[in-house]
């Protein structure tokens, strides 16, 4: 075995040590704070561009983020559910909804489609260039997706997929937040 003077042994477990500690900070998941995003979103309704900064304001009651596409039949059962429940869970607690399609451009008059036909009661946008997929967990691999961030806008909860009743786990962590 090699003998290293006091010196060159100090240098090397500070190497090891700071290489450790930078490792282990860059694989952390970092925690995202959904009022600090800048990712253009466009209103179906009018095409009109919008930033989430004026989507998601800071203030007093969680944002329910649902990600999904028109092509998703899961998806298509979770807005169901979604729209069954939706007045009762605003009767109970404060909070803020919106689905966030991230459909490719050809979909695009869908997304509008569907918002309609189903009477979606909650805001909805495109995220036409997939950014918050680059910014959530999971890179939004497989949809469904739902989100649930804090008031102060911190990722708390996130559901992948949807089977009947989910939709009682969403309302359970939107209601430990504030009751109205």
């Amino acid at each position: 075995m090699p003998k290293f003077k006091l010196p060159t042994l100090l240098l090397l477990l500070l190497t090891i040590s700071a290489s450790t500690t930078l490792l282990a900070q860059n694989s952390a998941t970092n925690p995202v704070n959904l009022y600090a995003q800048n990712v253009v979103l466009t209103r179906p309704s009018d095409s009109t561009d919008i930033n989430s900064k004026s989507v998601f304001k800071k203030g007093k009651e969680p944002i329910v983020i649902a990600f999904w596409l028109t092509t998703c039949q899961p998806c298509m059962r979770e807005f169901d559910a979604y729209v069954r429940e939706y007045n009762n869970w605003k009767q109970q607690v404060s909070f803020k909804m919106v689905g966030i399609s991230i459909d490719f451009p050809n979909r695009f008059q869908r997304i509008n489609e569907i918002t309609r036909e189903k009477k979606l009661p909650f805001e909805v946008y495109w995220d036409r260039n997939r950014s918050f997929k680059e910014i959530l967990p999971g890179e939004l691999n497989g949809l469904p997706q739902v989100f649930v961030f804090s008031p102060d806008g911190q990722l708390v909860w996130q559901h992948k997929g949807f089977l009947p009743g989910d939709e009682k786990e969403v309302f359970r962590q939107i209601s430990l937040y504030q009751q109205r």
